[in-house]
């Protein structure tokens, strides 16, 4: 089988979030599977280094087309034309991430990662709006053979949005709940320390948010509940490490930052190596995530596996991803963060069960379960093709 897998979004060089779960997906997809081909839609005007593996490996090959993606993308949002598979030779398509892609008779099966900016698009900038508008979704899920959720609530939600929607993909039908299936996120394999180490900029216990610095992300909930704890508790020796690329409306967290009686206490880290990422997550006394939104949410699973207790908001996919071995708490509430902060620094055996629920949640989580998971799907699209 030939299977076009559109990786342009790694042409940008991003190390985390979707390009890394697309850069780990592919990379298992190839190893997995030598008996079948996989064409690369690597195409950008200016691109970034593409993996050497995989150009090296026997069953790929790369096709860029040196279009600027953001002319393809208009051409493709008024006309819908060329379709993709008229110029490039395949059995099926596969985008590990909404990004907009015409097809033809060809059957195309899509990621969807989650759906924040339907549900909650004040947490977006007008420019992500857009962007997101760019994509037509409703039409890209309407067309595509199999969707691909990240987790039983991305499912949902994706049901909730689009369940009672006809399709037209050369014949009508309907997206019923077995049109769209669960493949969780992997987690990478290379996040433990081969021996402990710390982070050069801080010899102190600390507390670790690593992440986007973005509205969603709820960052100013961990500096305010960070003052209350430090006040509350009298703990003079913990601090706080927010590490992460800086994202929309990030300048109100950095302000909170310097209005915080604490912030001494609070080192803020730009965009990590993978390196100094799992340095970070082996080191820290607890990681803190209480997103308001996240269809899977990747990091606190990544802190699990390097025995870092996790506490995470109550709220969407934690629930299901994460479940007992976290401490989940309301995403509003400042002094129930920091009473979890301080009860995780202090009760040894709360830490001690957290960490070992934590490795066990984790462990449910790999890319080489993802991309199996995935060719089977793949398989059964084919064949379902086949049989039209």
């Amino acid at each position: 089988m030939k299977i076009l897998i559109d990786v342009r979004l790694l042409t940008r060089g991003g190390v985390s979030g979707i390009p890394s779960f697309t850069r780990n997906v592919v990379r298992e997809l190839i190893i997995q599977n030598p008996e079948h081909q996989f064409i690369l839609f690597y195409n950008a005007f200016r691109v970034a280094k593409i993996p050497s593996e995989w150009l090296e490996a026997k069953n790929v090959r790369v096709i860029n087309w040196h279009i600027p993606n953001r002319l393809l993308n208009l051409v493709w949002s008024l006309l819908a034309l060329p379709k993709i598979d008229w110029l490039i030779d395949c059995d099926l398509i596969y985008s590990p991430n909404v990004d907009l892609i015409e097809t033809g008779r060809t059957p195309r099966v899509m990621t969807v990662h989650d759906l924040s900016f339907l549900y909650h698009p004040y947490f977006f900038s007008r420019r992500q709006l857009f962007w997101h508008s760019c994509q037509r979704i409703r039409r890209q899920i309407k067309s595509a053979a199999r969707v691909i959720a990240v987790s039983e609530y991305t499912k949902k939600t994706v049901i909730e949005k689009f369940g009672d929607e006809v399709l037209a993909n050369n014949h009508s039908t309907i997206l019923r709940a077995s049109k769209v299936e669960v493949v969780y996120q992997g987690i990478s394999e290379n996040l433990k320390l081969e021996s402990l180490s710390r982070p050069e900029e801080i010899n102190e216990p600390f507390f670790l948010y690593l992440g986007t610095f973005e509205p969603r992300k709820n960052v100013p909930l961990i500096i305010l509940a960070f003052n209350e704890y430090k006040k509350r508790f009298a703990d003079h020796e913990t601090r706080l490490v927010l590490a992460g690329g800086l994202g929309w409306l990030y300048q109100e967290i950095l302000d909170l930052v310097k209005k915080s009686p604490y912030k001494n206490e609070i080192l803020i880290l730009n965009q990590v190596s993978e390196e100094k990422k799992k340095i970070l997550y082996n080191a820290a006394v607890a990681f803190i995530f209480p997103s308001f939104f996240e269809g899977f949410g990747l990091p606190p699973i990544e802190a699990q596996k390097c025995q870092c207790p996790v506490i995470a908001s109550n709220r969407t996919s934690f629930i299901e991803t994460l479940g007992q071995s976290a401490v989940l708490v309301d995403p509003w509430n400042v002094s129930e963060l920091a009473g979890a902060m301080h009860r995780i620094k202090n009760d040894l055996g709360l830490r001690k069960n957290l960490i070992f629920q934590g490795q066990k949640n984790a462990e449910r989580f790999s890319f080489k379960k993802t991309a199996a998971d995935l060719m089977k799907i793949f398989l059964k699209v084919y064949d379902e093709n086949h049989r039209l």
